[in-house]
């Protein structure tokens, strides 16, 4: 990192710390025992530290699993504000964590963006106000919709992207911890995932719909 972060990187790896255990004890395995991260000190700095040259300095960071390295920055290229290091490097971690556990099986784009955002609690505010919104206008999604059209770069403040984290923040809950356990356990040997969510849960998957339906609705 960049000398001028130091007291803010000092200030943060408490938060990280303990990002890393609730990862750990809500995955049941021991992740990411060993990772890189670089911060840069500008936004558009980011894509001389990391292996690809097109990166956007739009993303508040970007983690590359293969390397078990994230990229993040001091400064944010959509606010006048500092980088919340430890929202962002929390959400990073989320996504190396899970990755690790599937053991490079693929699993849907809204499913992975859903647990980071989760996990780390960014953006809660405005997903409150989508999911609101979604309600009022009969227009909330199910999975098949997320399936469909949530797209690679939704925009935080999207309802494609306040689904997909609501769903994750439901399907992780302590209650239902060991099922979230065990979908990962099933993907990561092979099985699909629209067949591991209802065998994991117990259930069809309109089934866990409508369960977390009834948990969105109270």
């Amino acid at each position: 990192y960049h000398p001028a972060a130091h007291e803010r990187v000092r200030a943060v790896m408490p938060a990280m710390v303990r990002a890393r255990d609730r990862l750990r004890a809500q995955l049941g395995r021991d992740v990411l025992s060993t990772l890189e991260i670089r911060i840069a000190a500008i936004p558009e700095e980011m894509r001389t530290l990391g292996p690809l040259e097109d990166i956007s300095p739009y993303a508040p960071a970007i983690a590359f699993s293969k390397q078990r390295l994230i990229l993040t920055s001091l400064g944010s290229s959509r606010s006048l504000e500092p980088t919340d290091l430890s929202t962002t490097l929390t959400h990073a971690l989320a996504h190396l964590a899970l990755d690790e556990v599937l053991e490079d099986h693929a699993v849907p784009v809204w499913f992975h963006e859903g647990y980071a955002a989760s996990m780390a609690g960014d953006g809660r505010s405005m997903r409150a106000e989508a999911m609101v919104i979604a309600a009022m206008q009969q227009r909330l999604l199910g999975i098949a919709e997320m399936h469909a059209r949530f797209p690679v770069d939704a925009p935080e403040s999207s309802a494609a992207y306040a689904h997909a984290a609501d769903f994750l923040m439901y399907l992780s809950d302590k209650p239902r911890q060991k099922s979230f356990a065990n979908l990962l356990e099933r993907t990561r040997n092979g099985e699909h995932f629209d067949s591991a969510l209802p065998a994991a849960y117990g259930m069809t998957t309109s089934k866990v719909e409508e369960g977390w339906r009834a948990s969105m609705a109270r």
